[in-house]
Parts: structure tokens; C-alpha cells; sequence
């Protein structure tokens, strides 16, 4: 329910009805492929928060409408870790899911967390920041992605909007929070 609200106050972002779309282009998968406008057209028509509903039993999608939890995951764990860290009183701590972290608590003598950002070529540090606890999450279209036969780059990375990967001249985007699910 959380990512639902997040979904409805950030139209076109993220939205975890996605599923049908990201089967669809099978970035990750054994075959990607650009697929047509018309199969593009037909996934964009089970996007939505008005395709799920809650019900006694709990939530049910309309028929086609498929759930990706693949950006919502890895901070939503976070949130999670973060509570139990919480109850164990544990004094600071850095959690790693590969993209997204949790730099928690206060580390000795109040010095701050040191991150780097690795950019798109191997090992690439783009920069170093230092940051109290938070959460943060880094994504970039140099990660996953597939080549067609043309030689353009698909990134993993797509718009629920118009069913096709984001274009962008950013290499990658970091994000500090002080929710997981929000980053």
C-alpha cells in the first residue's frame, strides 16, 4: 500500500503495475527484444493503480496486470533491516543490497559514511560523498541493458508513460532518503 501512494503522488515514475512492460521487453532476460508499438500499447493498458484492488481477502489485479517489484524491493528490505536494527539498539552499521543502502546509526566519534559512486565503466569512481545515516539508491542504464541489432542500447530503465526505456544523458543518479521505499 505504501508503494501505491508513492505510485499515485509520482505519476509516471515508478509503478509497480509495470510487470506486463517489463516481461515485455525482457531487458534481463535470455531474449530481449524491442517489441512492437503494438504490443507496447497493449502492456501501457494494465498500468495503473486503477487495476489493482483491495478486497477481504486482500489485493486483486484486473486480468493482464502484472506486478514488477523490482524498484520498489531492495529499499522496502531496507525499511525492514532498519526496524530490526532498531530494536537490537545496534550503534551503526552500513547494509548493502548492491544498489541500494542503508547507512545506519552514528559511527564512532560522529564521523560520517563514506560512499563512492562507481559510474558506467569498470570500476569508475565518479565521486565520494560523505552523508549521515540515511538511505540511498543509484541507478544507471549502463548496468542492464541489451543491444539491438542496429547497435542502440535498451536499458533496464523504463517509462510506465510511454512504454519504451528512458533516454537521458545522466550516466546514473543517486538518491539520499530517509525512507528505503521512497529511495
Amino acid at each position: 500500500s505504501d508503494a501505491l501512494a508513492l505510485q499515485e503522488k509520482y505519476k509516471g515514475g515508478v509503478d509497480i503495475t509495470s510487470g506486463a512492460l517489463t516481461r515485455l521487453w525482457n531487458v534481463t532476460g535470455d531474449d530481449p527484444h524491442v517489441p512492437s508499438g503494438e504490443e507496447i500499447k497493449s502492456a501501457l493498458e494494465t498500468i495503473g493503480t486503477e487495476h489493482i484492488h483491495l478486497t477481504q481477502e486482500g489485493y486483486v489485479l484486473d486480468d493482464r496486470t502484472e506486478i514488477d517489484t523490482g524498484a520498489a524491493a531492495k529499499g522496502y528490505a531496507l525499511d525492514c533491516v532498519k526496524e530490526l536494527l532498531d530494536e537490537d539498539e545496534t550503534a551503526y552499521g552500513v547494509v548493502s543490497m548492491t544498489s541500494s543502502m542503508l547507512l545506519y546509526g552514528e559511527k564512532p566519534e560522529g564521523e560520517p559514511f563514506r560512499i563512492a559512486i562507481r559510474g558506467a565503466d569498470d570500476g569508475e569512481i565518479l565521486g565520494t560523498v560523505e552523508t549521515d545515516s540515511c538511505f540511498l539508491s543509484t541507478s544507471g542504464g549502463y548496468e542492464r541493458f541489451f543491444t539491438d541489432e542496429n547497435g542502440k542500447n535498451y536499458s533496464h530503465i523504463l517509462d510506465s508513460v510511454t512504454g519504451y526505456p528512458v533516454e537521458t544523458d545522466l550516466e546514473t543518479v543517486t538518491v539520499f532518503c530517509e525512507n528505503g521505499l521512497l529511495s
